[in-house]
């Protein structure tokens, strides 16, 4: 009997997310009556390979027959009990790896049925794996059905050893076993294993796995992938894996199941089956903080003692780390790419202040809070109910942290407290999570500490005079009013965003896309007296300080679109409400009381959408948001919490209005 090799090795594809490895038929030569057995050599055994998806059958060979698994099953006559071990080797499995044995007797005539019919053969294991219950028959009624049957179920690398024993019945068996001569029949081995990264019924993707990762964007500055104790590290963000969930994929590394007993363990980076690094070029990892640029991102495969890579596999398939052309000049790994062919890439935008960056100094990164406070709404209450012009008196300021990283953190990533009314800083609903680069499909790490990038323009790109007064020109424009002719408006330029100071500083959106507002204190020379609006500009990021030159930078200011913003007078300043992930460059606009030429009431108001699709980094466009109620701040229930507790310092308030009211007018 030949070998019969399937050729379905890496194209099987059958139901119940399997993959199907036929054997080589191993063969039951049964030597009935006196016939004396044929000596052999070779030990029977059934192994496979998970990384290689490769399953062998050993046993014994006479030269012309197949693999012989059933060296003891010779020489029998009625009333022998006879058992044949055969050890079952199952390496570098990470998913559900199932056994299945069929007998193929459709070539027996009918008196080898008949002879077969007055035996019994029963199977049992030893080992690791869950084995199945197989029925005690005649050999052709166990195997020899229409399906396969399964036998064992193996979840990690496993040894066993299957145990059949076959029984000739006296009573029933006669003379006519010894008429019979030899009997063979093929048995095929199948191997199916579970594909841990199909969501259908359509069997695996592949039979080997390469890393994949999103590209991402951050800021230079914030704690990075390699930071410890004081030291920011690399200031470069995690890498965002996409096409394995590393947190719930069944892995082996060398054979063994990949946890802190393997060990190889300490060799992957954070946990991960491989290392991965940050490179300047392909071949340089980044080990200080990172500057405005793009660094590749680089995995190394793990090694043995004599420097060779371990066989690693994810989900039952096989970890492939890239070829000859991606990798490094050592050989120790490669450049990951993404899903469409590119390397990846995290690209890094520049801030004002490096040392500020590293810092995380609380003069370029503010706080977020998540929470409305009491005394926030009472700050907020009677901030509307005597015109916006309630001191500061009545607002706790925080402490004045050196570090934005200071203070409380609740579990979404936001500061927890009161907000402090003398800095800037941002508010959301509470409860709101956040997304990186405005990915819904990738939420912010479990550490997340969120942060409002406060930061100037960059002298000589944006900070240009002639360039912000294009700006100028198209914000005035769009809030339209008192602020259109231009004369005696006074300005200030501003760039935000949100980030993940723990992270890299990668940039960062809500997750259920809802707004972000943002608190501005009055400063010197504004009031809550004057006409004031903010306007900001869609498609302008910093990543013009990569690649773009002076005049690509200049068409692209001149074709932004500026969006004025629905501005809300407080007690110690102004709010206004960012659209989801429009953050980018911001001016702020005012008109002094005694020079302007209307009232010192809100204004923002919104002009026509202009259905432009904003580029740069602002991920996908909900609709317009600014004319929307501010109900994030302050909910309806939050005013009347405060009245019993307000009408006992209402008096107070007028007194403290009155003083100053009267200090303006003699400054005056």
């Amino acid at each position: 009997m030949n070998l019969r090799f399937s050729d379905m090795l890496n194209s099987a594809r059958i139901a119940m997310r399997r993959a199907a490895l036929v054997a080589p038929a191993a063969l039951l030569a049964m030597t009935l009556a006196a016939t004396p057995a044929m000596a052999a050599e070779g030990e029977p055994a059934i192994l496979y390979d998970g990384a290689t998806n490769e399953l062998t059958v050993n046993g014994a060979y006479d030269g012309s027959q197949g693999p012989d698994l059933f060296t003891s099953f010779k020489g029998l006559v009625p009333g022998d009990r006879i058992t044949q071990e055969i050890p079952l080797e199952f390496s570098n499995i990470s998913a559900g790896t199932r056994l299945f044995i069929q007998a193929d007797t459709s070539q027996l005539s009918d008196d080898a049925i008949a002879a077969l019919n007055n035996m019994t053969l029963t199977v049992s294991f030893e080992g690791d794996g869950a084995f199945e219950s197989v029925p005690v028959d005649a050999p052709q009624e166990v195997f020899a059905g229409q399906d396969p049957v399964h036998v064992a179920t193996f979840n990690e690398p496993s040894q066993a050893t299957m145990k059949l024993t076959l029984y000739i019945d006296p009573w029933k068996a006669g003379n006519e076993l010894a008429e019979l001569g030899e009997v063979t029949i093929p048995w095929v081995i199948q191997i199916q294993e579970d594909d841990g990264d199909s969501d259908d019924n359509e069997g695996p993707i592949s039979t080997a796995l390469t890393p994949h990762a999103s590209d991402l964007v951050a800021y230079e500055g914030g704690m990075g992938t390699d930071a410890s104790g004081d030291s920011v590290g690399n200031a470069l963000p995690d890498p965002e894996w996409v096409n394995a969930d590393w947190d719930s994929a069944r892995v082996t590394v060398a054979n063994q199941v990949w946890d802190e007993s393997n060990p190889y363990w300490s060799q992957g980076t954070d946990g991960l089956p491989f290392r991965w690094a940050y490179g300047s070029t392909a071949t340089d990892p980044v080990t200080a903080s990172a500057r405005v640029g793009e660094y590749h991102l680089m995995v190394y495969p793990l090694v043995d003692a004599n420097g060779e890579p371990l066989v690693v596999t994810v989900n039952g398939k096989l970890l492939v780390l890239g070829d000859a052309t991606t990798e490094t000049p050592d050989g120790s790994g490669f450049v990951v790419t993404t899903t469409d062919g590119s390397d990846t890439m995290v690209q890094v935008r520049e801030v004002t202040d490096n040392t500020a960056a590293d810092a995380l100094a609380t003069s370029h990164f503010k706080n977020v809070y998540g929470e409305v406070t009491a005394g926030q709404a009472l700050n907020r209450a009677l901030s509307d109910a005597f015109g916006g012009i309630v001191t500061t008196a009545f607002a706790a300021p925080g402490d004045s942290l050196q570090s934005a990283l200071d203070g409380q953190f609740t579990a979404s990533g936001t500061h927890a407290g009161d907000c402090d009314s003398t800095v800037a800083h941002a508010h959301v609903a509470a409860g709101t999570t956040f997304v990186k680069n405005g990915n819904l499909d990738m939420p912010v790490n479990d550490d997340a500490r969120i942060g409002l990038l406060w930061d100037d323009f960059i002298a000589g790109v944006l900070g240009e005079p002639e360039r912000e007064g294009v700006l100028d020109d198209k914000a005035r424009a769009a809030v339209g009013g008192a602020f259109a002719t231009g004369e005696g408006v006074q300005r200030r330029f501003k760039y935000l965003d949100l980030v993940d100071m723990n992270d890299g500083n990668l940039w960062v959106s809500t997750a259920d896309q809802s707004s972000v507002t943002i608190f501005v204190p009055y400063f010197e020379g504004i009031s809550a007296e004057d006409t004031i609006a903010v306007a900001y500009f869609d498609g302008l990021t910093r990543d013009y300080t990569l690649a773009l030159g002076q005049a690509d930078l200049d068409a692209e200011i001149t074709g932004t679109t500026a969006h004025a913003v629905k501005v809300t007078k407080a007690a110690d300043g102004i709010f206004f409400e960012v659209p989801w992930a429009e953050f980018g460059p911001f001016e702020l606009m005012w008109i002094d009381a005694d020079t302007g030429e209307g009232p010192g009431d809100d204004t923002g108001q919104q002009p026509g959408d202009t259905g432009q699709q904003p580029g740069g980094d602002t991920g996908n466009i909900a609709d317009d948001q600014t004319d929307k109620p501010h109900g994030q701040l302050v909910q309806t229930g939050d005013y009347t919490l405060m009245i019993a507790g307000g009408i006992a310092v209402l008096a107070l308030v007028a007194i403290v209005v009155g003083v100053v009211l009267a200090r303006r007018k003699r400054e005056q």
